[in-house]
């Protein structure tokens, strides 16, 4: 870190594309898409060594509202799973990225 600021060359990105789905229908392609999107998301927990596995599952509950359920196992035997509807708040998020000058 530089400043308390990643540098740009480390690539780290942070987000995923779930927001692209808050105003679609829940259909099986966009149920896959979710499903996609989390794991794309979650990936570099495996790649860093943060977990040993992730399990994702989206379903129906309607046709405006999908469930997304992820399980995350860590290294050794503990698991922390997450269940919900709605986006978390991530109102911390965009504080930080406005104090950081953006």
């Amino acid at each position: 870190m530089v400043g308390g600021q990643l540098p740009q060359s480390c690539g780290l990105k942070t987000g995923s594309k779930l927001w692209a789905l808050q105003w679609s229908l829940v259909t099986n392609d966009a149920l896959i898409m979710a499903k996609q999107y989390a794991t794309q998301a979650l990936n570099p927990l495996l790649a860093w060594g943060i977990a040993s596995r992730i399990g994702i599952s989206a379903s129906y509950v309607s046709r405006q509202v999908m469930q997304l359920s992820i399980n995350v196992t860590g290294p050794g035997t503990s698991a922390a799973a997450v269940q919900g509807t709605a986006m978390p708040d991530a109102g911390w998020l965009w504080q930080e990225y406005k104090a950081n000058g953006h």
